[in-house]
């Protein structure tokens, strides 16, 4: 490895600037886009609030990636990477310590079709969550208002559907 000591000074006068920044980001355009899984992380937590208090949440969050000229040329940004999560539905008796996603009919439904999408979701074929990184499927791009926002009409991309690639 380099041996690397970081100049702070320089780096406070390269960022000196009298330029307005831009405070909203350019949105990729609303509609389905073909995207690679990148990456996968797992997150973890206990629920703070509500009937099931003090119990466990695991959500999935898949990195995707957009090359489509249709997107990049738009955010300026060759890939627009954005994050997919899925909370996950855990069975009765799952614990932090021992949480298990429950794979009952009707039940993480989101998680299925993704796994579907990218062509993982097969009976008798073992899976395993870090298995779609590299895989490709067509994401929807939707805007939705954005939380938090002190203007009411902000909007921020966010994927709100998965599905296969076409043949």
């Amino acid at each position: 490895m380099a041996n690397f000591e970081f100049n702070e000074e320089a780096f406070i006068a390269a960022a000196t600037t009298s330029e307005v920044g831009s405070t909203k980001a350019k949105l990729p355009p609303e509609g389905d886009y073909p995207a690679v899984v990148s990456d996968f992380q797992v997150k973890s937590g206990v629920i703070g609030k509500g009937k099931n208090i003090g119990k466990p949440w695991v959500s999935f969050v898949y990195k995707l990636e957009f090359t489509d000229e249709r997107v990049t040329s738009v955010t300026g940004i060759s890939p627009t990477v954005r994050s997919y999560s899925i909370f996950l539905d855990l069975t009765e008796d799952s614990t932090f310590e021992n949480a298990k996603p429950d794979f009952r009919e009707g039940r993480n439904l989101q998680f299925q079709r993704f796994r579907a999408a990218v062509g993982l979701n097969e009976p008798g074929v073992e899976f395993n969550p870090r298995m779609p990184v590299g895989r490709g499927l067509l994401a929807k791009i939707s805007w939705i208002p954005k939380k938090d926002a002190t203007d009411p009409t902000e909007r921020v991309a966010d994927i709100t559907g998965v599905a296969k690639l076409p043949s």
